[in-house]
């Protein structure tokens, strides 16, 4: 059968830095670089069908995701903290929905990479504590994600 190898080398540093500038008030940034490797299923281009109008198939050319993570935290009175995220991927893998060369009524489902991805996150938890042995945390958190798939 065919074969696929690919060979890559990088760094995946993580620094954070973390400040009380006040005991009520305490600031922490964090930098993090990370890599998102294809499962196997993604890889494999064995066909799988689904149903009469699609199937899916493995894609071995898939590259791994690298992604440079940012977050930045703040927290009042040990309660309130409001996290910031930004995170770039580059080769941000996707599926991809081709139409099959054979029959045009059919999907063929395949992972494939897209140049880059941003995604921007803040969000907001309170916690405190209710009575001895309870303690509650309410939360919330809003996603805005951009996908460039330009060449």
């Amino acid at each position: 059968g065919d074969k696929s190898r690919q060979q890559y080398f990088s760094l995946f540093p993580t620094v954070g830095i973390s400040v009380n500038p006040h005991p009520k008030h305490a600031l922490s940034l964090l930098y993090a670089r990370r890599i998102d490797r294809p499962s196997y299923d993604q890889l494999n281009p064995f066909i799988y069908v689904l149903d009469n109008f699609s199937t899916y198939q493995g894609n071995p050319n898939l590259l791994p995701a690298f992604s440079d993570n940012l977050e930045f935290n703040y927290t009042l009175y040990e309660a309130l903290t409001i996290t910031s995220s930004y995170s770039h991927i580059t080769n941000a893998a996707t599926e991809i929905f081709i139409e099959d060369p054979n029959r045009p009524d059919k999907l063929i489902f395949t992972p494939g990479n897209i140049k880059s991805a941003q995604n921007f996150s803040t969000g907001l938890t309170f916690a405190m504590p209710i009575g001895k042995w309870l303690f509650m945390m309410i939360g919330g958190t809003g996603v805005y994600n951009y996908f460039n798939d330009s060449t």
